[in-house]
């Protein structure tokens, strides 16, 4: 993230839109420019390369991104083997899935037997212990 705010800084005019919002919080059009034009796309694009660092770090021999590598977990398949790159794909679409509605989703995690979330269901995968 904070590559990527570090990208918008250097080369677009963030830091503008920026400083004119904060000068006038009540100008509406500094306002929308700013809101529109640059948060929501830091957010999309930090969304995205979440997206695509959790895809390819599941489906590595790490089973997981740093948190899950840190916590000492992993994503793996129902047998507890390496998850492919589809495997990966299909469980973090669903992971957004997951969160859009009411989280609901993700709540299953504390709920089901298995430990697992929607994304987990649908993937047929489960995160467990790494040993």
């Amino acid at each position: 993230m904070v590559l990527l705010i570090l990208f918008f800084l250097i080369f677009t005019d963030i830091k503008d839109a920026f400083i004119k919002y904060l000068d006038n919080p009540r100008d509406f059009q500094a306002r929308q420019d700013f809101l529109f034009n640059y948060r929501n796309k830091i957010r999309d694009i930090s969304t995205l390369i979440f997206i695509v660092y959790s895809i390819i770090f599941e489906a590595s021999p790490f089973q997981g991104t740093l948190g899950k590598v840190l916590l000492k977990i992993k994503v793996s398949n129902i047998d507890g083997s390496r998850i492919t790159i589809g495997k990966s794909v299909i469980r973090n679409i669903f992971k957004l899935v997951s969160g859009f509605i009411i989280c609901i989703g993700l709540i299953m995690v504390a709920i089901t037997k298995n430990k697992q979330g929607l994304h987990d269901i649908v993937a047929k995968t489960v995160v467990l212990k790494n040993k």
